[in-house]
């Protein structure tokens, strides 16, 4: 029986990186760095202003697709899986009836989205 897992689109929060760049007017140099936020503290023995930074994090909206090809990756064997086709937002995959709460189960604890087939189930289930 086929069951396809979907992939959402859900939000995380997620370090800001971004390109900073400074110049510093006692070297002469432009300098640059990579981090979330600027800003600048008086440094009282150089009797100016230094910039440092700061890690900022922000919401950002991302797809959960990376998270069930783990998932599918580690269950392989556990479960039975044969993958039957791969996109980039579902992964269908051929399980065992017998397997199918397990995996409803474990999909549940991983917040992962599923879709089967109701009939194609029952079908399995009684033929055995």
């Amino acid at each position: 029986m086929e069951l396809t897992l979907m992939s959402r689109s859900k939000r995380v929060k997620e370090k800001v990186k971004k390109d900073h760049y400074w110049y510093d007017s006692v070297q002469k140099k432009m300098l640059h760095d990579r981090g979330g936020e600027m800003r600048f503290r008086y440094d009282p023995q150089q009797k100016r202003s230094v910039p440092y930074l700061v890690d900022h994090e922000e919401w950002v909206n991302k797809n959960d697709y990376p998270e069930i090809k783990e998932w599918v990756d580690n269950n392989k064997s556990e479960f039975d899986l044969d993958i039957v086709d791969i996109d980039n937002r579902h992964i269908t995959v051929q399980v065992s009836a017998r397997h199918f709460n397990e995996i409803q189960e474990d999909l549940y604890r991983h917040n992962i989205t599923s879709d089967w087939s109701e009939p194609e189930l029952r079908r399995e289930l009684k033929n055995g």
